[in-house]
């Protein structure tokens, strides 16, 4: 019993977590989705503005699936950059989410961004 109480707890406070903070206007914005073959080279870049001037840094998230609950940071150390190169060497679907704090003390998450990298088919040129 004790397990389910903190394990619905968690998802509350990662729910509350996930909802846009726009007290001081804070704006946050990522691609909706973003279709691609495998090597490809993709830059999501991460839009935001704070209308106070805040210094904004930016931490960037990923999950293989569409909840907040299971994603992980894949930026750290370099925090300071609205644009993360994406990882397209294997197949499949992976979600991501900025989050966006400004110095001015507002955070906000970008909605998702859902990254599909396709099978890459050699065509008759590239296998010469």
């Amino acid at each position: 019993m004790k397990k389910l109480i903190c394990a619905m707890l968690c998802v509350v406070m990662l729910f509350s977590l996930a909802l846009p903070s726009f007290a001081d206007g804070l704006v946050v914005n990522v691609p909706e989705y973003i279709d691609t073959y495998q090597g490809e080279t993709v830059d999501l870049y991460c839009y935001a503005s704070d209308p106070l001037g805040g210094e904004l840094s930016y931490i960037w998230y990923s999950s293989s699936t569409d909840g907040m609950a299971t994603m992980t940071a894949v930026n750290r150390g370099t925090e300071t950059s609205d644009t993360l190169r994406v990882e397209t060497a294997f197949v499949g679907v992976t979600y991501y989410w900025c989050l966006v704090e400004s110095t001015s003390g507002d955070s906000a998450y970008s909605s998702v961004c859902r990254i599909t990298v396709y099978e890459k088919l050699n065509t008759p040129d590239e296998t010469e």
